[in-house]
């Protein structure tokens, strides 16, 4: 039975089912969603399609290896993939372990089997970072020993897995060096006014 609090609209899925939630179209409200996740996972896992029979949803196993919190991630992803017609099934490493799960063996993954791997990192996961005083070819060496860092990463999952790796992009960092200037620099602006 269909959740009257929350709103319901149709568009072609998966396997021919025609029920998708609204609140999963662009652009979504991130707050309310994950407030609302267990009732929205629950009316998403009872759909029937237009004979009303139950949906048939796409299983497929997902690990998501973290450079930081994934739990609101795994909550999002379940959502919109259970509005798409997939039932996804997740791995979660221990926080900040994504390198340690990649790299070494770990028993409980290799069981998992994953259909896709997902790394999850932040810019605190960057291991060669640029200093304000590195010169252009500086900083192009650090940007290549980060990308051969990661690409080490990628091809041993690939060869242990066999299965894709995507990898998040990173958000825009700002510098705590230049950020710290540009306050005091306010700050002093403000106090001499």
């Amino acid at each position: 039975m269909a959740d009257p609090d929350l709103v319901h609209f149709d568009v072609p899925a998966v396997d021919g089912h025609t029920t998708a939630m609204r609140e999963l179209e662009y652009p979504f409200d991130a707050g309310y969603l994950l407030k609302k996740s267990k009732r929205i996972k629950r009316t998403l896992l009872e759909q029937t399609a237009a004979d009303g029979t139950p949906v048939t949803f796409l299983k497929k196993r997902i690990a998501v290896l973290g450079g930081s919190t994934t739990h609101d991630i795994i909550r999002m992803l379940e959502l919109f993939l259970l509005n798409y017609g997939i039932e996804p099934e997740f791995y979660e490493s221990e926080y900040a372990q994504y390198w340690q799960d990649a790299m070494f063996d770990n028993e409980e993954l290799v069981q998992f089997h994953p259909d896709l791997i997902y790394i999850h990192t932040t810019g605190r996961n960057i291991t060669f970072f640029p200093d304000m005083e590195d010169s252009l070819q500086g900083i192009e060496d650090k940007l290549e020993a980060q990308m051969n860092h990661f690409r080490v990463m990628w091809e041993k999952l690939e060869n242990t897995y066999h299965c894709p790796v995507i990898q998040n992009n990173f958000p825009f960092i700002v510098s705590w060096e230049t950020g710290t200037v540009m306050i005091h620099m306010e700050r002093q602006h403000l106090s001499n006014a």
